[in-house]
């Protein structure tokens, strides 16, 4: 039971940080 959340908390945090990448290289193109 504590292995679900666990994993489910681990998936969000990998989409949260490859968001933070896509939008940082979206804004870099825009500068660019």
């Amino acid at each position: 039971m504590e292995a679900i959340p666990f994993k489910v908390g681990k998936r969000q945090l990998h989409v949260t940080l490859w968001c933070r990448c896509v939008r940082a290289s979206q804004e870099n193109k825009q500068g660019l």
